[in-house]
């Protein structure tokens, strides 16, 4: 019981200082949207290039 309360204190001392700086969370969310913003541009240019070939193939 003590030893569940001190790790809930520890835990509510560490938050509050992450929460007032830009925490390593916001840097992680961040790079992950611009990770998913570019794998997607990536696979609608690769989409786009599929299209293009198949639509030649049924052309000739």
């Amino acid at each position: 019981m003590s030893i569940h309360t001190a790790a809930a204190l520890d835990v509510g001392n560490r938050f509050p200082t992450e929460m007032q700086s830009i925490s390593f969370w916001d840097i992680s969310t961040i790079a992950v949207i611009l990770l998913a913003f570019v794998l997607i541009r990536i696979f609608i240019n690769f989409a786009q290039q599929l299209h293009r070939k198949w639509s030649r193939f049924e052309l000739r």
